[in-house]
């Protein structure tokens, strides 16, 4: 009787055991499906991001066909110098306030305007810097780029503008679809490509208020 008792006992604890090891397992396949399928959502949002269009990362192609991530707004012309790198979206009016007698322009950069920008004094360009109107036709109710004061490009410099349509009609704005001096214009060489620009009024390039200076020029 003791021996049948203690077999019944036995079976007994054998078959808990069992249960307890199945329990385990189902609980460790479980898991391991439930960390399977978070891994597996998370490759598939690295993967939606790494699809990502290139307009929401804020990427755009350059002139040579390169691609960069572009910066929205100018810099400030800090003791006198405006250090330009990369491409820079214009999305409204930029008025670079130059401190001291001149702003000068050095680096190189592409600017994609949809709205003009005006450096309020003297601007002296040693930079490359390439300048397009981007949004509506190219159409502006001023010239893509203005200066207050006198304009100086150096030997090194090269601007080039393009695509500008100035469509004000009124006063000074009118004046230069691509580029508007208000004072003197000195060009001691470099390079000054102004392409498919207009304007209402007077100067579809480049309007000079003042004299013009010229030396050395290898294109306008």
């Amino acid at each position: 009787m003791a021996v049948c008792w203690l077999l019944c006992v036995a079976v007994f604890s054998y078959l808990l055991s069992a249960e307890r090891v199945a329990d385990e397992r189902l609980l460790h396949e479980a898991d391991s499906f439930l960390t399977r399928r978070h891994g597996a959502r998370e490759f598939e949002q690295r993967e939606k991001q790494t699809k990502a269009p290139l307009a929401v990362l804020g990427v755009q192609e350059t002139s040579n066909d390169t691609r960069t991530e572009a910066k929205v707004g100018l810099p400030k012309c800090s003791d006198g110098i405006l250090q330009l790198d990369g491409v820079y979206e214009v999305k409204k009016q930029e008025e670079v306030l130059v401190e001291g007698p001149s702003c000068r322009v050095t680096g190189s950069a592409e600017l994609l305007l949809w709205a003009p920008v005006r450096f309020q004094g003297n601007l002296v360009l040693a930079g490359q810097l390439n300048v397009k109107a981007a949004g509506d036709g190219g159409r502006v109710n001023a010239p893509c780029v203005a200066v207050e004061g006198n304009f100086t490009l150096h030997p090194e410099a090269r601007l080039s503008i393009q695509g500008c349509k100035n469509v004000a009609d009124k006063g000074d704005a009118g004046h230069g679809g691509c580029l508007h001096v208000a004072g003197d214009a000195e060009l001691l060489g470099g390079q000054l490509l102004l392409r498919k620009c207009a304007a209402r009024n007077k100067g579809g390039g480049i309007f000079v208020a003042g004299r013009t200076g010229m030396c050395c020029f290898d294109h306008l």
